[in-house]
């Protein structure tokens, strides 16, 4: 499990030096428009089961067909959090917004935890977050290390 977390967080490096790095300027002349959207009630939770027809878009006043509707219904969410010595002071403060983040999520959405320092531990796998014990602890203790990226 610790070499996959350590291939996902040197992909996603990778990718942000990449991306960093890319100056070309790509044109594409299209009329499909792609409008992302999510949901909240009054409480900020996330409301799921929405159909096309939920949505109204609009330009200009005049309303418009949407022509691809795509629902993603069971999120999955990576959270990397740095536990390194840089990080001692703010361990409660880390450890208590990864514990109300995954508080906000649904019952059916996956969630995967990792942490790292000088080096990188999983902190629980994949995991629906109903099946999480209601008072596990994201961020244990935090290490001396340092932060190696």
């Amino acid at each position: 499990m610790v070499k996959v977390s350590q291939l996902l967080i040197g992909l996603l490096v990778c990718l942000t030096i990449h991306l960093q790095a890319q100056d070309d300027v790509v044109k594409i002349d299209t009329e499909l428009v792609s409008v992302p959207a999510t949901v909240l009630d009054r409480n900020g939770k996330f409301v799921g089961g929405l159909e096309r027809s939920n949505f109204s878009i609009f330009e200009n006043g005049i309303q418009q067909e949407i022509v691809l509707f795509n629902a993603v219904d069971e999120p999955f969410t990576v959270m990397v959090l740095d536990t390194s010595g840089s990080m001692k002071s703010f361990m409660p403060l880390l450890a208590d917004a990864a514990s109300e983040f995954v508080r906000q999520l649904r019952p059916n959405d996956k969630v995967f935890a990792v942490k790292f320092s000088d080096q990188i531990e999983s902190i629980f796998p994949v995991t629906r977050v109903a099946d999480l014990k209601p008072s596990f602890k994201l961020i244990p203790k935090s290490r001396e290390g340092e932060t190696n990226l």
